[in-house]
């Protein structure tokens, strides 16, 4: 019996070859992957990230360099800047591991930054410690001098108020030339002379810059002076003195005190102040005249029931001329008020009595005549009240008879 052998690889064969070349193939990518993976990761390099800036600390928008400097000068990859959670930028490191990046818009203040290298191989990546980054602010001027005007003598002063980081410092000017020692926020000049008049200004700086304030005048006025017309006290012990003081030089308006007006007899010293707060002392005496007096001589009625009385008043003290009210002459018997008035109409009151005697009466007694014809007739008559001694007329002895008219 003949057969026949087929020398030919059947399907399946075939297929379970192509299988295991396949499955050799997988297993040496495999192990070549896993020899190169566990290679890298035994050989991998720790790295140390440091951080600098330029200039530092550095002015408001001025331009910083941020250096990122890997310890590895082959290391490769990328950095990345940061502030807190924002990111400044990114850098790419480059000859001798480093990377830069520059900004300009940094705030003023303290910044607190760091760089982040992302690592590649054979570098493993590193965060840098932080470096606080200053940016100062430049000076500028946020109240400025006002001109002033002041009166020869007084004092004065510009002021000026500045921002920025400190120190600030500050030189005042006079027409463009430096101040000797005028260094500070306040310029004050005391006892102002005329030369003192120009223009102001002031240059302050800190170590960002300058800034220079307005030009102001200082005009200078002649100096605080007054007049003063005073009126004096009109009668002695009243408050009726005044002063009117005139103000010029300086710098109006002015305020004087005390009040002026209402002013009894005696030394005041007076106040005038401008409008810089520069002050004059006034000094003004009040006068007055001497108090008002009487003397008085009077002049009693000489009968009762008569109209002879007088008075002398004389005056002194006071202004005269004087003039007396009323009448001093004439006068019957009584209590009077009279009225001295001088020439400033001041007046003095005089009370005066006048006085009279009691009424003149008189008794008698008659001694009639004892014959027809004859002048044996008397009377004796005896007087009372007015004022001995007494007359009496005509005679009062041999008498004839008849009406007979006797005056005491």
């Amino acid at each position: 019996m003949c057969s026949v052998v087929n020398t030919y690889p059947s399907p399946f064969k075939n297929r379970l070859k192509g299988i295991a070349l396949r499955n050799a193939l997988q297993l040496f990518v495999f192990l070549f992957v896993g020899f190169v993976f566990n290679s890298f990761t035994l050989s991998a390099q720790t790295t140390t990230t440091t951080l600098t800036s330029n200039p530092s600390p550095s002015c408001l928008n001025e331009a910083i360099t941020l250096t990122a400097t890997v310890n590895e000068s082959t290391a490769t990859g990328n950095v990345h800047f940061w502030e807190g959670p924002v990111l400044l930028g990114n850098g790419t490191l480059g000859a001798n591991g480093i990377a830069t990046l520059t900004i300009s818009n940094l705030s003023a203040g303290n910044h607190t930054i760091t760089v982040v290298y992302d690592g590649a191989p054979p570098f493993n990546g590193s965060v840098s410690a932080a470096i606080i980054h200053t940016v100062n602010s430049p000076p500028s001027i946020s109240s400025q001098p006002s001109p002033q005007a002041v009166g020869t003598g007084c004092n004065t002063s510009f002021s000026v108020s500045a921002n920025g980081t400190e120190p600030i410092t500050y030189q005042w000017r006079k027409n463009g030339v430096d101040i000797i020692g005028a260094n500070s926020a306040t310029l004050s000049i005391n006892n102002v002379a005329s030369a003192d008049d120009g223009s102001y200004d002031v240059v302050v700086t800190n170590s960002c810059g300058t800034a220079t304030s307005n030009l102001v005048a200082l005009a200078v006025n002649p100096p605080l002076t007054s007049t003063q017309v005073v009126t004096n006290v009109l009668c002695n012990g009243a408050a009726t003195g005044a002063v009117v003081i005139t103000p010029t030089g300086g710098v109006g308006p002015y305020t004087i005190t005390p009040a002026q007006t209402g002013l009894a007899a005696g030394t005041y010293t007076f106040t005038v102040t401008d409008a810089n707060n520069c002050t004059l002392d006034v000094p003004v005496t009040i006068t007055q005249p001497t108090a008002l007096t009487a003397t008085q001589v009077v002049t009693n009625v000489l009968c009762n029931n008569a109209s002879t009385g007088a008075i002398v008043i004389t005056a002194a003290g006071g202004v005269g001329p004087y003039t007396i009210t009323p009448a001093q002459t004439g006068l019957a018997a009584g209590t009077y008020t009279f009225t001295v008035t001088d020439a400033n109409n001041c007046t003095l009151n005089v009370p005066v009595t006048i006085t009279q005697p009691t009424a003149l009466t008189a008794t008698q007694v008659v001694t009639n005549v004892l014959c027809n014809g004859a002048s044996t007739g008397s009377v004796v008559i005896t007087p009372t009240g007015g004022v001995g001694p007494y007359t009496i007329t005509p005679a009062q002895t041999g008498l004839a008879a008849g009406t007979y008219t006797f005056t005491v």
